[in-house]
């Protein structure tokens, strides 16, 4: 008889650990807390400087205080001056924090630097002097909340990297049969300074960057460091540099982060803080060789300029290194890799040994199928299936073309779809072509005005009489239209100004119509197969409007498919709430807040589709996605003051509120079927207080929004809530798969996964999950899955037909899960329909962060006319968020 193989179980290693004493052991910081009364004087002073400013939403300078102090004690100081507390690793003595934050308030004041008398310092200074100066050990301030979640204070968050990140950086790192140097830098991470990964000629870099921070994952009693990697591009000049890396005289001090003041090409060191270190004595820093740096590319350009020649090559990294601001075309890809990291991985065990406890986590399932490519597309049968949930008759595709290739993409694209021949399907303009027997129809119009960019002034008057446009009793109307804006790269066609695009114009004349539109740019042609044939691009942009539209396939009931409790699958409605706030434009008073919702709802008839529908901020009104899309894009964004600058917890307060309400008429307009909610943690940690890791176990505050419903009767709430995250700051890196014995001694190691795992709680029943991906990059056609065997240091510009340098190197990331509000019994169930749902896209063939009803949500801003993004990779990087988001 075969004996039976012992329990094997998958272990997910991630780059997180346990933030213990054992692990900090001895580790300190100087500390100097104000208290109430620096708070009251801090705001006192910004306030006066907002008044000088004749803005609201501005913050005083403290940048001043905080570049002037790095570059006077060796790198690593913070100031938190909000709660009025100043942290440094080495002491920094009294006269020098009166001096610096003398001149910090008459520099704010508008005072001439000459002007300042440091023998009168104003009270703040002689506030944050006269504080007494802590030594404090940080692992006696490892603090927990009442349920025991983490809860220590913010200074800690932001400090206990730093002598971290020299403990690793003590030992060279061995990998790829190297031994590479990591220097630490102010951030408190590391950087491989001396071991860039350079083009083919030697001459652009990409310098290997590693970050850690300090976060909590809910019911985990210890906080965790998580270790993030980026491969960080080094421009050749200054221009348009917004950060900037530079190396201290001395071996043993940090490589220091500054950041630039100024926008566009011409941006320029802290100006004040130049002043300060001057008036200082400090004529010599980190500062000035940065100034030194940014007017000598000055006077090269200009001297290129007036020879008409090109500005010179950089021939070598020196001790200024610019931080390229965008991702422009760049010889060295972008990304680390999974090798990399776990490369990482063993070097952060070897150096931190026994004291570093890694976080796990462990299979839960999620065998997910994959579709097909040609799969994909929205067959006719579902179309017609949703036409039938949705109680309409036909679909007409208005179908708005300026030029001729754009025409026949469209036509063959509408044949591909409908099982039609591309040659017989030549439409006469503005006549009705059947696609799909009585049910799905076809009309082009050739509008090139309509379509140009420029004025806005008469655009209108071009579809005025188009009676296409206009759906009849059990008829819905979607437009497909096209537009040239570019990618631009070299050769593209030049970008639009804002004012005068086409687009963002057209979006809104068709929205104030009831009428939703996708379009299909003619400036760049992507996706299409040599060997098919096949346009993936206008195939992607139709499935992308019959989202828009609401339509949804047979794929999604495929997966709705276990019960949640006692609910049957498809007893359940699933609604998405997308908050985001954009930052004030050129031109605009006030930041902009953004509110959408969406909700899958379950099919009223056995074997029927489930429905999508939509509501948002400006338009309070459920209704059907389409219709609540059009509403939306109609009206502009509306200002709102949810905003880092001002903590207007009222604000906030009347936001949530508001969504409490459209969750009672939800419940209202779902007719009694119970639903969940799915919201971004990261992006609502201001909105409701019950999402934080710290209130978990904790009961909810009265009178506050603790989560979404919680102001509303009990019969109009949701029968969960559900937590997500998928911010990769936030959440920890997967960066293998280890098969362990019952021992738990180690068989072998994947190097992938794309499952469901659990990491188990130390407090209570409730665990998190993580859905783990891999972008369908690292498997696409040709993509040689780079990075997965070895890193950029072995790369190979040419190795079996791919440039290894030059290619993106892909790693795995993780969609953080975690029901609150829910019979802990079913927190399971939630958690995989909400990893079926992320799997199975609407509109494309790959695994989407988000869940379907809260990336309909996300897409009804994303597609809307006024939709700019908020910030890049390099601002997310540079914020402080909340420490427990």
């Amino acid at each position: 008889m075969t004996a039976r193989p012992p329990k094997q179980t998958q272990r997910l290693d991630l780059l997180a650990g346990r933030v213990t004493p054992a692990l900090l052991a001895d580790a300190s910081v100087h500390i100097r807390d104000c208290g109430p009364t620096g708070v009251n004087m801090w705001k006192i002073f910004e306030n006066a400087y907002r008044r000088r400013a004749g803005r609201d939403q501005v913050q005083a300078p403290h940048s001043i205080a905080t570049t002037a102090l790095r570059a006077l004690t060796g790198g690593y100081v913070w100031l938190d001056a909000k709660r009025a507390v100043l942290a440094s690793l080495d002491p920094i003595d009294d006269d020098t924090v009166r001096d610096v934050f003398t001149l910090l308030h008459g520099l704010a004041m508008g005072e001439d630097i000459d002007d300042i008398d440091l023998n009168q310092p104003v009270s703040l200074a002689e506030k944050f002097a006269s504080t007494p100066q802590e030594q404090r050990a940080l692992s006696d301030y490892l603090l927990r909340s009442p349920s025991g979640q983490p809860d220590a204070p913010t200074w800690v968050y932001q400090t206990v990297t730093w002598d971290l990140a020299r403990r690793i950086a003590a030992e060279p790192w061995s990998i790829d049969g190297l031994s590479v140097r990591l220097r630490p830098d102010t951030s408190g991470g590391l950087v491989a300074w001396d071991d860039p990964w350079p083009d083919e000629p030697g001459t652009r870099f990409s310098l290997p960057r590693i970050r850690l921070r300090m976060k909590t994952e809910p019911n985990v009693s210890d906080p965790l460091i998580l270790i993030s990697a980026s491969a960080t591009r080094i421009s050749r000049s200054m221009d348009f540099t917004r950060t900037v890396l530079v190396e201290q005289d001395h071996p043993n001090r940090p490589l220091v982060e500054v950041e630039l003041d100024g926008r566009g090409r011409l941006r320029d060191v802290n100006r004040l803080a130049l002043q300060a270190l001057s008036r200082l004595g400090m004529g010599r820093s980190v500062l000035h060789e940065i100034d030194k740096q940014i007017q000598a590319d000055r006077l090269t350009r200009q001297q290129a300029q007036e020879n008409g020649e090109e500005p010179p090559e950089p021939q070598q990294l020196g001790t200024v290194r610019p931080i390229m601001a965008k991702n422009f075309y760049f010889p060295v890809g972008s990304g680390v890799g999974m090798d990399y990291y776990r490369g990482l991985y063993d070097h952060i065990q070897n150096t931190l040994g026994n004291n570093w406890r890694p976080l796990h986590g462990f299979f839960e399932g999620g065998n997910f199928k994959q579709a097909k490519k040609d799969e994909v597309l929205m067959e006719p049968l579902d179309i017609t299936r949703s036409l039938d949930a949705m109680g309409l008759e036909h679909l007409r595709i208005v179908c708005l073309w300026a030029t001729d290739e754009i025409r026949q993409r469209m036509i063959n694209a509408l044949a591909r779809a409908y099982g039609l021949d591309p040659a017989a399907l030549n439409p006469a303009e503005g006549k009705s072509a059947t696609l799909h027997g009585t049910r799905v129809s076809a009309v082009f119009h050739h509008v090139p005005e309509f379509l140009q960019h420029g004025p806005a002034a008469g655009r209108s008057a071009h579809t005025a009489d188009l009676l296409a446009l206009k759906a009849a009793a059990g008829e819905i109307v979607g437009v497909w239209a096209e537009t040239e804006y570019g990618d631009g790269k070299k050769n593209s066609p030049p970008r639009p100004k804002d004012s005068e695009d086409a687009k963002h114009q057209t979006h809104r004349i068709l929205a104030k119509k009831d009428l939703v539109v996708q379009y299909i740019d003619s400036a760049v042609q992507t996706g299409i197969d040599k060997s098919t044939d096949m346009d993936h691009q206008s195939l992607s942009c139709l499935m992308d409007l019959y989202r828009n539209l609401g339509f949804v396939d047979r794929r999604v009931s495929s997966v709705l498919t276990k019960p949640i409790g006692e609910h049957s699958a498809d007893g359940v409605a699933h609604c998405g709430i997308h908050v985001r706030r954009q930052s004030r434009r050129p031109g605009e008073r006030d930041a902009r807040i953004v509110v959408s919702a969406s909700v899958l709802k379950p099919p009223t008839v056995p074997n029927g589709a489930w429905t999508l529908h939509g509501w948002s901020y400006t338009d309070r009104v459920w209704k059907p996605y389409h219709l609540a899309e059009a509403a939306f894009h109609a009206a502009d964004y509306p200002a709102g003051k949810m905003t880092e600058f001002t903590d207007n917890i009222a604000g906030y307060s009347s936001t949530a509120k508001v969504i409490d309400q459209a969750l009672e008429d939800l419940a209202d307009y779902l007719g009694g079927v119970p639903y969940t909610v799915t919201v971004d943690g990261f992006a609502c940690r201001r909105l409701w207080k019950g999402l934080h890791n710290k209130a978990q176990g904790q009961p909810p505050e009265a009178n506050t929004t603790w989560l979404p419903g919680s102001t509303i009767a009990p019969r109009y709430r949701p029968i969960a809530v559900i937590r997500l995250n998928t911010t990769d700051e936030e959440v920890p890196r997967p960066v293998q798969v280890t098969i362990t014995d019952e021992e738990d001694a180690e068989i072998k190691t994947k190097e992938r996964t794309t499952q469901v795992f659990r990491i188990d709680p130390d407090l209570g029943e409730s665990s998190t999950w993580l859905l783990v991906n891999t972008t369908h990059q690292f498997d696409g056609n040709g993509a040689g899955r780079q990075g997965s065997k070895k890193t950029r240091w072995s790369a190979l510009p040419w190795n079996k037909g791919k440039n290894e340098i030059k290619a993106n190197y892909y790693a795995m990331t993780a969609t953080e899960i975690f029901p609150i509000a829910v019979n802990t019994d079913h927190r399971r169930e939630l958690t995989m329909v909400t990893a079926r749902l992320c799997h199975q896209a609407l509109a494309w063939k790959h695994r989407t962060r988000y869940p379907i009803a809260l990336h309909a949500a996300l897409q009804m801003d994303q597609d809307h006319p006024q939709y700019r993004r908020t910030t890049t990779p390099e601002d997310i990087e540079d914020e402080t968020p909340d420490e427990d988001a």
